[in-house]
């Protein structure tokens, strides 16, 4: 995928997200994205390897969590899950955005 459509399925992706609620079929929504997106940027030919780690991580971390919490905290739980989605989705966008071109840090971002 070439950068500019990276940015715009990055930005579709965010509105998605924005648009889940409290509610199974939006938990099984929630999944079906992370997992989708965790492949996908896996099979690309230009991955970046701190979104595909920062990824596996909200899908063991906090998706985990809202996975198997009780109903009552479910909507905090996925609001977290869905920021920490958003965070580093946020990130790739600026690593995209970058002028840099230096790919010696093999897709770790520049702090």
């Amino acid at each position: 995928m070439e950068r500019e459509d990276k940015i715009k399925h990055l930005s579709r992706l965010s509105r998605r997200l924005s648009l889940l609620r409290d509610s199974d079929f939006d938990i099984f929504k929630l999944r079906e994205i992370l997992y989708e997106e965790m492949l996908n940027e896996k099979k690309s030919e230009n991955s970046y390897n701190f979104y595909v780690i920062k990824l596996q991580e909200v899908i063991n971390g906090t998706f985990r969590k809202l996975d198997s919490s009780k109903k009552k905290n479910r909507k905090e739980e996925l609001k977290d899950c869905i920021d920490d989605f958003k965070y580093y989705i946020s990130r790739y966008n600026d690593h995209l955005n970058q002028d840099n071109s230096d790919s010696s840090n093999n897709g770790e971002p520049q702090e």
